[in-house]
């Protein structure tokens, strides 16, 4: 539920902050790079299963939102 509430709110910042004749290839870069990190955590999360016990496997992915928070902080 988080990702679904925060990603239009990422496109909406991201379209405000772009210079207007820029807006469409900034959305795209954005979306895609969010769908190449998710491709990515999936894949990690999948790699470190047999290795890492299930109810630590997920602090794995916890910089992710932590990277986030801290350049989004003004």
């Amino acid at each position: 539920m988080a990702v679904i509430g925060d990603s239009p709110q990422l496109s909406a910042m991201n379209a405000a902050n772009a210079p207007r004749h820029y807006v469409g290839s900034a959305l795209t870069i954005v979306n895609s790079l969010g769908f190449g990190i998710t491709i990515f955590s999936i894949a990690l999360v999948s790699w470190l299963l047999p290795y890492i016990n299930v109810q630590y496997l997920f602090l794995v992915l916890a910089p992710g939102p932590l990277f986030g928070l801290w350049f989004l902080r003004r």
